[in-house]
């Protein structure tokens, strides 16, 4: 029904890690994936007040322009940052980036639900 790339993120050798702040970012590429990568990335926005937003960006990356549905790439945070590098490596904290995508993706489809209901035609087609 939809497709999630999972990523941590990271910068050039030649680039300066600390020239922005930095954190988590989603990627989409098609424009029916953009109200998923909307409903994850304001997950995240919730779950992670202590991680730099980097927003929804549009992005021609394979994982997001080849699929057939709902397509998103997800950056939770910077390896090669030791702070959030070790966010990364955490059990506990894994499983907080985990929720994160999950909470996104059920409102996703909480909302596109609540389109299949809007009409008549749409609940047919919900249907069939």
């Amino acid at each position: 029904d939809l497709y999630v790339s999972v990523h941590a993120n990271a910068q050039p050798v030649t680039a300066d890690p600390f020239e922005a702040p930095r954190g988590y970012m989603i990627f989409y590429y098609q424009p029916q994936s953009r109200a998923l990568a909307d409903a994850v990335h304001g997950s995240y926005r919730r779950s992670f007040p202590e991680l730099t937003d980097e927003f929804v960006r549009w992005g021609d990356l394979a994982v997001c322009r080849e699929p057939q549905m709902p397509a998103i790439l997800v950056e939770s945070a910077y390896m090669m940052l030791p702070e959030q590098e070790e966010l990364l490596r955490q059990p506990h904290h894994q499983e907080r980036f985990a929720k994160a995508m999950l909470d996104g993706i059920r409102e996703y489809f909480s909302a596109y639900r609540r389109v299949q209901l809007s009409s008549e035609a749409e609940k047919r087609a919900a249907r069939d």
